[in-house]
């Protein structure tokens, strides 16, 4: 689970989605409505970096990112960040195990 600066509370779920709730309602974005998540599956992690870009690690490896442009696949690669370490506009740090 996460929050991003807009307020929005993101939740990953068992399946590969992400929630999103805006403090009325959840919306569900998925393989089935979002091509950034076309081969995701599992829980992702969820982490916020200073400019409040939303990062989703899945599972199964590669990268999405969420701001206020909408979603973007990053990178894929079978190796999943553990967390970020370090963030600053444009510029993001993970660990990877």
């Amino acid at each position: 689970m996460a929050q991003t600066p807009e307020g929005y509370l993101w939740i990953g779920t068992l399946f590969g989605s992400v929630l999103r709730f805006d403090g009325t309602r959840f919306e569900s974005y998925s393989s089935a409505n979002t091509p950034e998540f076309l081969l995701k599956w599992g829980v992702p992690r969820l982490m916020v970096d200073r400019g409040g870009t939303l990062w989703i690690s899945m599972y199964d490896g590669g990268m999405t990112a969420w701001d206020k442009q909408g979603f973007r696949s990053v990178f894929t690669s079978t190796n999943q960040p553990e967390r970020m370490l370090w963030s600053a506009p444009g510029r993001v740090v993970f660990v990877f195990g």
